[in-house]
């Protein structure tokens, strides 16, 4: 049996404020999420991505910001770090919200 670390998340419109991808919130596809500067996934459908077979330790995250609508903003930073335990699960969804329209 092998332990498994991995980084998974979703992209979405956070239509609530609440940070958390709800029913009736819209997913986004094809965000270039980057882990560590080299490896690279998009989101699915669903607006998720997933990061597989991490090694323990220190990795940093990076959301592609040309990638996004550009209505929409993250309501996270655009990189992360993030500490990977063995065997362990982090989720990092990225909440965007609109933005405001200058007139």
């Amino acid at each position: 049996i092998t332990s498994r670390s991995e980084i998974v998340g979703v992209v979405f419109v956070d239509l609530n404020g609440n940070n958390k991808f709800d029913r009736g919130e819209e997913a986004i596809t094809d965000v270039l999420i980057i882990l560590d500067g080299t490896e690279k996934v998009k989101t699915d459908r669903g607006g998720q991505y997933l990061f597989r077979k991490l090694s323990p330790g220190e990795h940093f995250l990076e959301i592609d910001l040309k990638t996004l609508p550009t209505k929409y903003i993250p309501k996270v930073p655009l990189k992360k770090k993030v500490a990977v335990e063995k065997g362990v699960t982090f989720f990092y969804n990225v909440p965007l919200r609109a933005t405001v329209q200058s007139q």
